[in-house]
């Protein structure tokens, strides 16, 4: 993980002109097999819904991301 972090900021690193994005993303699920499913609000369904949630980084530029 550290040498992807070292060739994203090599490719898209710039104090004014790169951007973190951050996202979360819910997978809904059924039953309880998974970690952290749970009934909470999924933005897919566009209500509450037992589901895992996860949060996504991406490191961009311009039209350019790495995540």
């Amino acid at each position: 993980m550290d040498q992807v972090a070292c060739d994203a900021n090599t490719l898209f690193g710039d104090e004014k002109l790169a951007g973190l994005y951050i996202d979360e993303s819910s997978f809904l699920k059924k039953g309880h097999a998974s970690v952290g499913v749970q009934r909470q609000w999924s933005g897919r369904a566009g209500k509450v819904e037992n589901c895992q949630i996860g949060v996504y980084a991406c490191l961009g530029r311009d039209t350019r991301g790495c995540a």
